[in-house]
């Protein structure tokens, strides 16, 4: 297979479920730069040993385990159930 096909059937970042919920809340940059962070910090666990990315917020990823923790990505989960 060729490099060039590969790429082609990777999905972007910024086309995933997660990204585009969280984006829809604090804006594509903001949420670039959080999920880019949480992800490169993620602290596996057992049950979610890696993150998800065509999940929803809640289901994506442990959000104890991340830079930002529970407050922050509660609040934006507040915001996504006011939308």
């Amino acid at each position: 297979m060729k490099q060039d096909s590969i790429i082609k059937n990777k999905p972007l970042l910024t086309q995933s479920r997660l990204f585009l919920e969280v984006s829809g809340v604090i804006g594509k940059v903001a949420a670039l730069e959080e999920l880019t962070l949480a992800y490169r910090e993620y602290i596996p666990s057992k049950d979610n040993p890696v993150f998800k990315w065509d999940e929803t917020l809640i289901e994506a990823f442990e959000w104890e385990r991340t830079p930002q923790g529970d407050n922050h990505w509660c609040d934006v989960c507040k915001e996504l159930s006011n939308e």
